[in-house]
């Protein structure tokens, strides 16, 4: 009986070996098929074109398979098999735009989303795509054709996303953090040159108006002298009793910064050159201090006098 158990046992695992080593063998194929293919097409627009879309293909498969797989409760490992070849793709420049047109973007988007049940993808594979926007394919936003592909793509709520999911790792945080806020200044048109912030004029916040209906109580209320006080509201006067309210600090331009290098550094030295001074008295006033103790924890030795008889 344990014998047949052990020849199943054995007979599965040669059989998930046999697979596993079948799936190595078509993606090696496969590898060098789309090699042996480049080289011939990348000469040619057409070619190109086909290239790019064959790509694709391949890449939005990979991402089906494993939502499949994962459903299974199995490991979603197509993605990262895929992996190197779009690296490798996406890094050629003559071939960037032509992905961006056929919508590459679309495509990480679906590469970067949780699976069905709800876990991140790989983390080299989350860490690659970001790395690939960030340095290797910045998404140039600058121009309306980049705009709306990232709009139709819906990338940006993905990399919000996981900018801000405590399940991915801190460098893919930053990483993300960094491409929505420059993504973001781009379209808002903002700036980080201190120099250009300085100059910026802020618009100035109006104090809300009070109402007519307000206004004519009080009015009433200050000649009303004999009847009851209604009680006031914030901000309002009655009598010779108001209430304190806090001045908006609102400026029209940035106040001018009072720091300068040179006086910083000046100062500096000389706190070290006092302090060094001070330091240099506290010792000698505790080396006499140590004298003065010694001096006086010393016997006094008792006087020894001869007389004669």
């Amino acid at each position: 009986m344990w014998g047949c158990l052990n020849s199943d046992d054995q007979d599965q695992k040669d059989e998930q070996i046999c697979r596993k080593s079948d799936t190595d063998a078509e993606i090696e194929a496969m590898f060098d098929k789309v090699k042996r293919r480049k080289k011939m097409e990348e000469t040619s627009s057409p070619g190109i074109g086909l290239l790019v879309e064959k790509v694709m293909a391949q890449m939005e498969v990979a991402a089906e398979e494993d939502i499949e797989l994962n459903i299974q409760n199995k490991p979603a490992i197509r993605k990262t098999q895929m992996l190197p070849l779009l690296t490798d793709f996406l890094s050629k420049k003559k071939l960037q735009q032509e992905f961006l047109d056929h919508g590459v973007l679309t495509l990480l988007k679906s590469w970067l989303e949780p699976l069905p049940d709800g876990s991140l993808p790989n983390a080299t594979l989350r860490s690659s795509i970001l790395n690939l926007l960030t340095q290797v394919m910045p998404v140039d936003i600058s121009l309306e054709d980049g705009r709306e592909q990232l709009k139709k793509s819906g990338l940006g709520k993905v990399i919000m996303f996981l900018s801000k999911s405590d399940e991915e790792t801190t460098a893919n945080r930053e990483l993300a953090k960094h491409l929505v806020q420059n993504w973001c200044r781009t379209i808002f048109n903002k700036t980080t040159s201190y120099s250009d912030l300085r100059n910026s004029v802020i618009p100035r916040m109006k104090k809300p108006l009070m109402k007519q209906s307000t206004r004519v109580e009080l009015r009433e209320a200050e000649l009303d002298l004999e009847g009851p006080r209604r009680p006031c509201s914030s901000g309002t006067a009655s009598g010779s009793v108001s209430v304190p309210e806090p001045t908006p600090c609102v400026f029209e331009v940035n106040p001018l910064t009072n720091y300068k290098p040179e006086f910083a550094r000046r100062y500096r030295r000389s706190r070290e050159v006092r302090e060094s001074k001070c330091f240099e008295r506290i010792e000698k006033k505790m080396r006499r201090l140590k004298k003065s103790n010694k001096k006086t924890l010393q016997a006094a030795k008792p006087a020894v006098r001869y007389q004669p008889q």
